[in-house]
């Protein structure tokens, strides 16, 4: 399943167009604490300084600016509140996939039963219990108000 993805860094790629230093240490890479851990797989693991191109000499080095981690894997169920006959209800999706800026997820594709849609990242749930205590909050707020 997946569970990150790769992007493009504009960061990245308009400093190397500049001609500006672009050196790469350890800490850039998604694998350091991993290489840390194991007490430096790699003979760069422990340097604060830039190695000499370290992303053409390590074989495990991968630019952590070229990735976002997904908050779940595609395929899983997913929840966003519905508010619909005077109360709000949780309703069970599975993510289909995500709408991704260039360094942001900013939709959650999703699909019930019948079709496909996007929502907004922060209004989808990726803890079903989170999401419950999100309706008692709600229907809670709206009885106080009403009464």
């Amino acid at each position: 399943m997946l569970k990150c993805i790769i992007i493009y860094n504009t960061k990245y790629a308009k400093l190397k167009a500049k001609g500006e230093k672009t050196e790469m240490t350890c800490k850039d890479c998604i694998n350091f604490n991993e290489c840390l851990s194991k007490n430096g797989t790699t003979k760069y693991s422990t340097a604060d300084i830039a190695c000499n191109n370290v992303e053409k000499t390590c074989k495990y080095f991968k630019n952590k600016l070229h990735y976002i981690e997904l908050p779940c894997n595609i395929g899983d169920k997913a929840y966003y509140i519905s508010y619909a006959t005077k109360s709000y209800t949780l309703v069970e999706v599975k993510v289909i996939g995500f709408n991704i800026t260039v360094c942001e997820i900013w939709g959650v594709v999703c699909k019930t039963d019948s079709y496909p849609f996007t929502l907004p990242i922060d209004e989808v749930y990726f803890n079903k219990l989170q999401a419950e205590k999100e309706i008692d909050k709600l229907n809670n707020t709206k009885t106080l108000k009403q009464g």
